[in-house]
């Protein structure tokens, strides 16, 4: 393989890349865009009793979290689009994305926790 076919290889993979990344970008959005109404949710189903510490963070930091997921796509773009070197882009883009796994995963369970409680209390466990 020539030059020209590896760099043609290298701007193949960064399309790729990005295209996982704000695919992933798209449905931790909607997840934390999910938040408010989940906690009214809660309030309903569970009057005044505390909600589990995870969750509590998570409502508290709503804001927060949405600009965090926005973050991602936007600098993912801009990373693409502007970082010349293709390794570099790669290596900044796959940090990214363990960023948007880590706060997908964080978000899911903290919204879940709530249910995982109920659920216990009404199997007696």
């Amino acid at each position: 393989m020539g030059a020209e076919e590896i760099s043609a290889l290298a701007r193949g993979v960064r399309v790729v890349v990005g295209v996982l990344v704000l695919g992933l970008s798209y449905f931790l959005l909607r997840l934390t865009l999910k938040i408010e109404s989940a906690e009214a949710l809660y309030r309903d189903l569970l009057g005044e009793k505390d909600l589990p510490l995870m969750t509590q963070g998570l409502i508290g930091g709503r804001e927060m979290l949405l600009a965090l997921a926005l973050f991602w796509p936007v600098a993912t773009c801009l990373v693409l689009a502007l970082v010349p070197r293709h390794d570099r882009a790669l290596y900044v883009t796959a940090g990214f994305m363990l960023g948007i796994l880590v706060q997908f995963n964080l978000t899911w369970t903290g919204l879940t926790a709530p249910f995982i409680a109920i659920i216990s209390q009404l199997t007696g466990g």
